[in-house]
């Protein structure tokens, strides 16, 4: 399938919104990620204030452009899956809301904590320097996964060791 797909005529807030309730957070993005599916509204107002060139938005990973009549999708299909951005255009095309329109706060978490619990410190062994996640950002992680969860973070409360 080729990288660029036709989006003329499709209304760009619900093609945002689309869109990005199909994508996922990726790497540090579980930081700030919100698991909450993005409205119309919501997606109107990013447009206004923000353009339509997005290479991530609130955490999810996006690497599109839904400013002209046309999208190049390889970006966005990269790190969402096979032909997730064409998936999302023809949903919309056949009057239809794509994405996961579910709240994803364990699946965000679930995320984080992975992430959090695989890293490794940074360390120094004969001359090689391999870089790591440090103590702070190992707790970022874990409270990020708590809010995700609707839960306060807990500051300077126990977390599981690798």
């Amino acid at each position: 399938m080729s990288n660029e797909i036709d989006i003329k005529g499709l209304d760009k807030a619900t093609l945002l919104a689309g869109l990005y309730n199909n994508s996922k957070p990726q790497g540090l993005g579980f930081l700030n990620a919100d698991p909450k599916p993005m409205t119309r509204d919501q997606a109107e107002l990013i447009i206004q204030t923000q353009g339509m060139n997005f290479d991530y938005l609130q955490g999810r990973v996006m690497k599109i452009n839904i400013a002209g009549d046309s999208m190049f999708t390889h970006g966005y299909n990269r790190d969402n899956g096979k032909d997730a951005a064409e998936h999302v255009v023809s949903t919309i095309k056949s009057g239809q809301m794509p994405g996961k329109q579910h709240d994803r706060s364990e699946e965000f978490a679930a995320g984080a904590i992975k992430v959090a619990i695989s890293a490794k410190p940074s360390k120094m062994a004969q001359d090689v320097f391999t870089l790591g996640v440090d103590d702070e950002l190992r707790e970022a992680l874990f409270d990020s996964a708590e809010r995700m969860k609707g839960n306060p973070t807990n500051k300077g409360g126990s977390k599981p060791n690798p």
